[in-house]
């Protein structure tokens, strides 16, 4: 019963974070007209301050979590309409303060305390899949603390398997693609609005969420899972599968999420387990490509 309630939730938590923001219409949703909202209900409904102030608390980050997931899921949308409407990508990244009809396609305006809401949301979900990770892993019966070995060739492991991705990457975006450029337009677009002019440890620590998060889920629970039950291959791709849907932006980048997610499952199985390696691997990934995008919105 335990592990037939936990597959369920874990089922259907990939479909319903996709669309969370992919499915809702509309501008993101900021904080200011819930605090407003918020205010009005105050005023009329009796309930202790702490409640409501508990109350107003949650709102505010859901709603700074939803403004997360539309700008970095919801747009492809707007991108897709722009598209068709011809606008040369290429040529609007390149415009040097390059957010005339590109930022357009994130339809939201955001303050400087708004992004820092978002920012900090988003790694604090990604830093929350690794949490709920070990309560799966507890439902699913598995021990996911024999897959961290902290040692200083571990860490040396990690760094060492980001280098092939990011090869990999640096040779992708060679290449005159339109699928390529799409991905890079909206990556370039997502990192304005959320990661430029922020500080290396805040970067540093929003990859070091990610990775810890999304690699403690889906190689350290799902794939783990499924290997015990399916067999290796079919647990590598059915996670990987599950990872570029979570990932999905296009159908190339679904593509690329997919064997991204096969490397990943592979160099887990090449350190015998060791979680911490495509944890490391994943994060170093992610922290170097955000500094090669800002690198170039910078130059352009």
């Amino acid at each position: 019963m335990k592990r037939g309630a936990a597959g369920l939730i874990f089922a259907l938590c990939i479909p319903c974070i996709q669309g969370f923001a992919y499915f809702t219409p509309g501008k993101p949703t900021l904080v200011r007209p819930h605090c407003r909202r918020i205010s009005s209900y105050r005023q009329r409904l009796p309930m202790p301050s702490q409640s409501w102030d508990l109350y107003t608390k949650s709102s505010e980050s859901l709603s700074s979590l939803h403004t997360f997931f539309q700008l970095r899921h919801a747009g492809l949308q707007r991108f897709q309409s722009a598209k068709d409407e011809g606008v040369e990508l290429e040529a609007e990244a390149a415009k040097p303060r390059g957010d005339e009809r590109l930022a357009g396609l994130y339809n939201v305006s955001l303050s400087e305390k708004e992004q820092n809401q978002v920012f900090f949301s988003g790694a604090i979900f990604e830093l929350s899949l690794g949490l709920v990770s070990f309560i799966f892993a507890w439902l699913l019966s598995l021990d996911l603390s024999k897959g961290f070995d902290t040692s200083l060739s571990s860490i040396g492991l990690g760094f060492a398997w980001s280098l092939p991705l990011l090869a990999m990457s640096s040779l992708l975006q060679t290449l005159d693609l339109e699928p390529i450029k799409e991905i890079q337009a909206l990556t370039e677009a997502f990192a304005r609005k959320l990661f430029s002019g922020r500080p290396d440890y805040q970067l540093i620590l929003f990859c070091i969420c990610a990775g810890f998060g999304e690699e403690l889920l889906f190689r350290g629970v799902l794939q783990q899972k499924l290997a015990e039950s399916a067999g290796l291959i079919p647990a590598i791709s059915l996670t990987s599968v599950a990872f570029g849907a979570a990932h999905f932006l296009t159908p190339t980048y679904f593509l690329l999420s997919f064997i991204g997610s096969i490397f990943f499952g592979v160099v887990l199985i090449q350190s015998n387990g060791n979680l911490l390696v495509p944890i490391i691997a994943h994060a170093v990934y992610d922290y170097v490509a955000v500094r090669l995008t800002l690198k170039q919105i910078n130059e352009k």
